[in-house]
């Protein structure tokens, strides 16, 4: 059906942004009656009606493909790309991340099926409210960036334990935050100094426990351990959980099985066995025996004995009566006992300073039959 030629110069009156009463003269000059200029107005506004519909249907498909493509994008660049990239556990890159995809992946939802035609005839077109976006993005936001945090914090972790560098540094600051209105602490930091082996200085922070920060003082020097592709992700080898990690040890009490167990074995397997249970063993030439600084213990092995040296004779005592070795002597220099093939004594030694526990010193033998 051919358009009314008046309907068309209508048409292109408004798209030039003619007001209604230039447009109406216009349409009388070009010998339109005066009658049928309100219906030559309305069909030449449905004409330009059903193009907006024609030309936005097509844009909200792009704009949704586009919105689509940028939430898969963020989200696998976030999730997969960047935790192994940056190694790091700093929350302004799940910040970041967190907003980018809940803003595209809501507007992602805001544009899919708006390029039908049908809907566009009824609704118009689609108008943003941007206060209303961020409103119903803060709590996706929210969500996604305690995930997304998690997500950093665990790649940063495997990293620096699947490929590190150990050496030592110096504790040299600590910053506790806390709560204005509780005075709970919410989060406690140290700041540690060491050289790379390139001998490059860092000065890396790392989050403790109130129980930890308890037993850390400025000027202490701490095992480090660094990433070799990021010097600053670090962990300190100073309490149970990290060394467990990193070294493979258990980090449990001697039992008296594990004593007996070390009768017999060579040094350097002897040194491998301590090291299995707690990590830090170091033998001493003069002593001809195995310290562990950090627990204040000491384990030496002779053929058919093993010696077994701490600041704790009550625990020694323990573990002797719980694997049912009974007393068989008393005497001021310790206690005597027996079970089957083994003695074990103990005896307590006097550290010089009165205000100091004794050491106990807790000798098994294996008798030879």
């Amino acid at each position: 059906m051919k358009e009314n030629p008046l309907v068309l110069k209508a048409v292109q009156y408004i798209k030039a942004d003619y007001n209604d009463y230039e447009i109406r003269n216009f349409l009388l000059e070009e010998g339109a009656a005066e009658d049928e200029v309100e219906d030559i107005l309305e069909e030449a506004s449905a004409i330009l009606k059903e193009e907006q519909v024609q030309i936005n249907s097509k844009k909200y498909k792009v704009f949704f493909v586009l919105f689509v493509v940028l939430f898969v994008t963020s989200f696998y660049y976030f999730l997969f790309v960047l935790p192994a990239k940056i190694e790091s556990a700093s929350i302004i890159y799940p910040l970041l991340g967190s907003i980018l995809i809940c803003l595209f992946g809501i507007l992602s939802f805001v544009y899919f099926g708006t390029w039908n035609k049908d809907t566009l005839r009824k609704i118009g077109s689609v108008h943003l409210k941007f206060d209303v976006l961020f409103f119903f993005m803060m709590l996706p936001v929210i969500l996604m960036c305690a995930f997304l945090n998690s997500v950093f914090e665990d790649a940063a972790n495997d990293i620096l334990k699947k490929d590190h560098i150990e050496v030592v540094g110096t504790v040299i600051s600590n910053t506790v935050t806390k709560k204005l209105v509780s005075g709970r602490i919410t989060n406690i930091k140290i700041a540690v100094e060491f050289n790379t082996l390139e001998g490059e200085k860092i000065i890396a922070d790392k989050e403790v426990s109130p129980y930890e920060f308890n037993q850390i003082y400025e000027g202490q020097e701490v095992n480090v351990v660094y990433s070799r592709t990021n010097p600053h992700n670090i962990d300190v080898l100073l309490f149970d959980d990290a060394i467990r990690k990193f070294k493979n040890s258990l980090e449990r009490d001697i039992i008296l099985q594990d004593l007996t167990n070390l009768i017999g074995l060579e040094k350097e397997q002897v040194g491998v066995e301590l090291n299995k249970i707690i990590y830090g063993w170091k033998y001493d030439n003069n002593k001809k025996a195995w310290f562990n600084e950090r627990k204040n213990i000491g384990v030496s092995v002779h053929e058919n004995k093993v010696s077994y040296l701490s600041l704790n004779a009550q625990y020694a005592n323990f573990l002797l009566e719980r694997n049912g070795f009974v007393v068989i002597n008393k005497s001021e220099s310790g206690l005597l006992f027996k079970k089957g093939n083994l003695t074990a004594s103990l005896q307590l030694l006097s550290t010089g300073n009165n205000e100091e526990e004794p050491f106990s010193v807790l000798i098994i033998e294996r008798i030879k039959s």
